[in-house]
């Protein structure tokens, strides 16, 4: 099995709604936490998460200096995907993990590296590693 490398624009579904009598805006959006962080420049972000099989390239909303670039984004967040954003919260005060989070940043999705797992010629591999082990040896 092999890695092949494809870029693709990211855009993941959701569902947001405002809840007028509580004054927020409620969403249902893939959620993840954050494997790993790099920045590439000053304002590219690499970043991977949990169960995902792509390197996310994202881009701050806006100009972030340097000693701050660890505010951002970092190992362990937890992670929406809305639509071409990358939401990071956290569980609002004194409330649990289920209930109402805090926005503490949004992210722009600038690309995707799309890992996918080519399976050409595994099986032919594997059935011919069988038929040898068939034939005893002389």
């Amino acid at each position: 099995m092999a890695l092949k490398k494809q870029k693709t624009q990211g855009w993941h579904q959701y569902r947001g709604w405002y809840v007028s009598t509580e004054n927020t805006k409620d969403n249902e959006a893939q959620r993840c936490l954050v494997k790993h962080v790099k920045w590439i420049t000053d304002c590219i972000i690499e970043a991977e998460f949990s169960g995902l099989t792509a390197k996310y390239l994202l881009s701050p909303l806006a100009a972030v200096l340097e000693g701050e670039q660890a505010d951002e984004i970092r190992s362990d967040d937890a992670i929406l995907l809305v639509g071409q954003y990358v939401v990071v919260v956290q569980p609002g005060e004194g409330q649990s993990q289920q209930e109402r989070e805090a926005i503490t940043n949004w992210l722009k999705i600038m690309a995707v590296e799309q890992y996918a797992v080519i399976k050409r010629g595994v099986n032919r591999i594997q059935n011919l590693k069988n038929l040898l082990t068939r034939w005893p040896s002389r």
